[in-house]
């Protein structure tokens, strides 16, 4: 994913790099398994 330099803020954020998306992968996907669990979606969990 890549996200437009000129129109998109997240661009310039270093938490939207491809390097920190990567290593935030495995806590999103266990978000993701605990939500398919409780029958919610992983930002229902995340909030929890």
């Amino acid at each position: 994913m890549t996200f437009d330099a000129v129109l998109d803020l997240r661009s310039t954020f270093p938490r939207f790099t491809p390097e920190a998306r990567k290593a935030n992968r495995p806590v999103v996907d266990l978000l993701a398994r605990i939500g398919a669990k409780k029958n919610a979606t992983p930002a229902q969990i995340a909030l929890a």
